[in-house]
């Protein structure tokens, strides 16, 4: 089934039927691995091969800022509930907090031993669950960037690294899945 589409004067295309536009984003340096949009919609981010994150004003397809500070690959980006923080995960085994209006670097997290390759913020945005492939999960108070908890004891089950993490609204239930076709409570 084809869905009906118009090319608008701002080189997007509108596809009728279902009221979704594609815009076209350039300036990607490296393919990108991951991307997100902040919680009010009107932000993108993407994460890239050659350890830059990128930010990028919906609306007009802009780039408005690179974030630069990982030595390798971004492997996720993910918002915070605000929209004011930017978690970027990265195979340099760390995950950094960005402020979102000024593209600064807000905390480097360290702990894991191998690729961080997933992050997700709790619902108040004040703690940050990542996942790595050395198959620990780690939460992180925000503000400080210090470590709260390690789980490998919780999921101790998985026998190949993580793939992705997720937390509770509430903050007190970590999901984490695995490469082992596993996923944990």
């Amino acid at each position: 089934r084809t869905c009906p589409a118009e090319a608008t004067a701002r080189g997007s295309v509108r596809f009728k039927a279902l009221g979704l536009s594609a815009r076209r984003f350039v300036g990607f340096s490296g393919d990108v691995r991951s991307m997100a949009f902040s919680p009010d919609g009107e932000l993108a981010a993407t994460g890239h091969w050659n350890g830059t994150a990128k930010l990028w004003n919906v609306s007009t397809g802009a780039q408005l800022r690179t974030l630069r500070g990982h030595g390798t690959v971004v492997l996720d980006v993910r918002f915070d509930p605000s929209g004011q923080r930017l978690v970027t995960a990265s195979g340099d085994n760390t995950a950094k907090l960005w402020a979102v209006s000024s593209g600064e670097e807000l905390q480097t997290l360290r702990g894991h031993s191998g690729w961080i390759v997933s992050a997700a913020f709790g619902a108040q945005g004040n703690m940050l669950v990542t996942g790595s492939n050395d198959k620990t999960a780690k939460v992180w108070d925000v503000a400080s960037g210090n470590m709260l908890w390690s789980l490998p004891d919780t999921i101790a089950e998985h026998s190949s690294g993580l793939l992705s993490v997720a937390m509770s609204p509430d903050g007190s239930v970590i999901f984490t899945s695995a490469s082992d076709n596993s996923s944990r409570l």
